[in-house]
């Protein structure tokens, strides 16, 4: 069942204050704009006058010359070491919270579900549906998703080319955008000190066989030159789940770097 996603089923009339503003809407989610940059503001949601859930948040600044974030990979299992990594991660950003750096975001290089056993060709809880996502990513950092956003990128474990074929659909449908658009690959920005680019190096697909999503002449590499030809920050900083630099076979990904130095090249420095 679809519970969480963009697609999920309405839970009912939600109630969504931020900063002392209040929407009303029917869906798991909302857009909340009109923000001031580099502002606290408290939050809280209620469904059918039922609080489910209050925190605070801290915009991005328009201009800073210094970023601080977690990087994390290949860890959605549920197991005990991944609660006790995502405590640890917690008092760090408790640690820094009031401090003139604290820690902003958190970005994935992938793998952020594993299936919790495979039987033959059966494999069980690899996150095809939305239940599975509970004990393997949104308990373990429930305290860390109340204050900062996760920017995820896909790794072969989070599909077909390395599980179920359904894997893609469900991450795709958590994973999204305003503008109804997938995160299979995409850019945010930071206060112009750094442009940060999420990538898909795997062969996932929602339909068929696996098969590249990083073909040269692919919508995704066409796509990276251009964001690569229009950024102005200092930092340009790709991230994906199997790096260019390895002394295994895995070197799919060539075009990145090569797409990577083809635009740099065109950017002033």
């Amino acid at each position: 069942m679809n519970t969480i996603g963009r697609a999920s089923r309405s839970h009912g009339r939600a109630l969504v204050t931020v900063g002392g503003r209040t929407q009303q809407t029917n869906q798991n989610w909302a857009v909340v704009d009109g923000l001031d940059p580099d502002t606290t503001y408290s939050y809280q949601l209620q469904v059918n006058d039922k609080k489910i859930g209050e925190g605070s948040m801290r915009t991005y600044p328009e201009r800073t010359d210094r970023l601080a974030f977690f990087v994390i990979g290949d860890f959605g299992n549920g197991s005990s070491m991944q609660y006790k990594m995502a405590d640890v991660m917690r008092v760090e950003f408790e640690r820094h919270r009031n401090s003139d750096n604290p820690v902003r975001f958190v970005i994935t290089t992938g793998d952020n579900i594993y299936a919790s056993m495979r039987m033959g060709s059966l494999l069980l809880g690899s996150g095809d549906v939305d239940w599975h996502w509970e004990t393997k990513l949104f308990q373990p950092y429930e305290r860390l998703l109340a204050e900062i956003p996760f920017y995820p990128s896909p790794g072969n474990h989070d599909g077909n080319e390395g599980e179920h074929g359904e894997d893609l659909a469900v991450y795709l449908d958590n994973f999204f955008f305003p503008q109804n658009k997938p995160a299979r690959w995409y850019t945010f920005s930071f206060g112009g000190l750094a442009d940060f680019f999420a990538l898909d190096s795997t062969a996932n697909t929602e339909q068929g066989p696996p098969r590249p999503a990083y073909a040269r002449d692919g919508e995704q590499f066409r796509w990276l030159v251009k964001a690569l030809q229009r950024s102005q920050a200092r930092w340009k900083i790709p991230y994906f789940t199997i790096f260019r630099l390895t002394r295994g076979p895995a070197i799919r990904q060539a075009w990145m770097i090569s797409g990577i130095s083809q635009s740099c090249s065109s950017v002033p420095e």
